[in-house]
């Protein structure tokens, strides 16, 4: 096989592993000669040709103008390579309906290779423009665009938008009911595990606790008083080896290099500690 069709029949499968070109070239090449009937055909037409052309001129002229059989018959064996290799949607042994997901719309919605728009049950990601919405929608196209999914419904089975309302698992599961393939697996419970996507509930979804569970807890606030808030705002100055905390950092003998600012509410939470009846720092 010359290296000019070799390369020529690589082309037309870009983004394939060498070895699986390989091994699908291997698999094209063991049909009976008898079924690759275009060869036949290419080279009764050279012949005819050929003999028709009685001088030797004429002839090497045809030759020369004619592709080789075996270079035209290695070009229509790539293109069947590449169709042989086109992506299929794996068959489901779940139950699930399998698909291939062509484009990510925003973190909770998906167009399937057959044109159909799903949306992910039970979350809410961030629309286009909102914070987050970049981080959610690379998230989803990171890890299944150009993939098969396996889709669930549970519930109403479109939304107001004409979309599918169904779960998206990434593997297809042995149980589409087991929470631990559901933490690992399913798509709309990842982005609410990784912080992409908040809780939505329409209807009773059977996963709804496990949802409300799945997102991250925020860190406890803290409430402070009126008067709290602005003592935190409030600072004061500690001697080195006083008991006191003033209002200046150079009171009566103080060293202003040894001082340290504090807020008063700092001051007032070290024991000990009162305030300087000379500069009369605030209470």
């Amino acid at each position: 096989m010359s290296d000019e069709v070799t390369a020529a029949s690589k082309s037309s499968t870009d983004g394939l592993s060498d070895e699986a070109f390989i091994e699908a070239l291997k698999r094209r090449q063991k049909k009976p000669f008898h079924k690759r009937w275009w060869v036949w055909v290419i080279a009764a037409v050279l012949a005819i040709g050929i003999a028709g052309n009685t001088g030797n001129n004429d002839v090497q002229e045809l030759a020369a103008e004619t592709p080789a059989v075996e270079e035209v018959a290695e070009q229509q064996e790539g293109k069947e390579v590449a169709e042989e290799l086109e992506p299929e949607v794996l068959t489901s042994t779940s139950g699930l309906e399998s698909a291939i997901v062509t484009r990510v719309i925003d973190g909770d919605t998906i167009v399937l290779d057959s044109g159909d728009h799903v949306r992910l049950i039970g979350i809410d990601a961030p629309e286009r423009g909102e914070p987050g919405s970049s981080e959610a929608t690379e998230f989803v196209r990171s890890r299944i665009v150009g993939q098969t999914v396996w889709l669930e419904p549970d519930g109403s089975n479109i939304d107001r938008h004409d979309r599918l309302r169904r779960y998206v698992w990434i593997v297809e599961p042995t149980d589409p009911r087991d929470e631990v393939q559901i933490r690992e697996h399913m798509l709309n419970y990842l982005l609410l595990s990784e912080g992409h996507a908040e809780v939505m509930i329409v209807g009773s979804p059977r996963n709804a606790a496990l949802f409300r569970a799945a997102v991250p807890a925020p860190p406890p606030e803290i409430f402070l008083s009126q008067d709290e808030e602005a003592d935190s705002e409030v600072t004061v100055w500690l001697s080195a080896t006083g008991s006191s905390w003033h209002s200046i950092n150079n009171c009566g003998r103080m060293n202003p290099d040894r001082a340290t600012e504090v807020t008063l509410e700092e001051a007032r939470r070290r024991g000990g500690l009162s305030p300087c009846s000379r500069c009369n720092p605030p209470e």
